[in-house]
């Protein structure tokens, strides 16, 4: 089989995407990371990660080799990172937003934090008589609260930790109208045999697809474009 080169908003996005294109499983293959991702600030700076899988190849005599994820012109792999305490999460998440918001003389703020299982995320929901300004016309200053939240909680060598801000329900609605988009692609697909390229949108949109999809049998999901414009494409799986 030859390598499959693939990019998502993640390394783990892009080895799900080279995976579904492959059909082998993870403990067949050898990963080399190409180029590591980056969110960028509100669309500026952000760069996808860049993966090549290739088969792994073994007698039939010899065990199967464990999984393996190599990065180009790295000495060593990272240690693994320990795994996220959602209590502790939401705790943290909760006051940081507080003070921001605060700090941003946002009257009389409050924030409630929950812990979002199925995309490893903390949900924080403000409410504040200037919640409006939070939002504006296009949540900018929602995306620019959360990226500075999930910077700061993730310093230090503390294990990633994805923040959703949310006020008036901007998100909620965002992400639902995403879905039902997504889900009319998914049609058009099976209808037609051919991809579906979405509007540009955040990555944490674009993940919430790609993990929605995930164990649909007839379509497979990927990322392309660059910064403000990358989009996700939804295409037939191979048969």
């Amino acid at each position: 089989m030859k390598p499959i080169e693939a990019e998502g908003s993640t390394v783990a996005d892009a080895v799900e995407a080279a995976l579904r294109e492959s059909g082998l499983r993870r403990d067949q293959v050898e990963i080399i990371v190409t180029q590591e991702g980056a969110p960028g600030f509100m669309g500026l700076g952000s760069k996808p990660a860049r993966i090549r899988l290739m088969e792994k190849h073994w007698s039939p005599d010899s065990p199967a080799p464990s999984p393996r994820v190599r990065r180009e012109n790295a000495p060593a792999p990272p240690r693994p990172a320990a795994p996220v305490n959602g209590a502790d999460a939401c705790a943290n998440a909760q006051n940081l937003v507080i003070e921001l918001l605060r700090l941003m003389a946002i009257a009389s703020p409050s924030a409630a934090a929950s812990w979002d299982p199925d995309l490893e995320r903390v949900k924080v929901a403000v409410e504040s008589q200037d919640a409006p300004l939070l939002v504006g016309r296009d949540g900018r200053a929602l995306e620019s609260l959360q990226f500075l939240v999930t910077l700061m909680l993730s310093r230090g060598g503390a294990a990633p930790l994805a923040v959703q801000v949310d006020a008036l329900s901007y998100w909620e609605k965002r992400e639902r109208a995403v879905l039902e988009e997504a889900h009319r692609a998914v049609t058009a697909v099976k209808a037609t045999g051919r991809p579906v390229r979405m509007e540009p949108m955040d990555a944490s949109l674009r993940r919430l697809i790609h993990r929605t999809l995930a164990s649909n049998p007839e379509v497979v999901t990927a990322s392309e474009g660059e910064g403000p414009w990358r989009k996700l494409v939804i295409r037939p799986r191979a048969k």
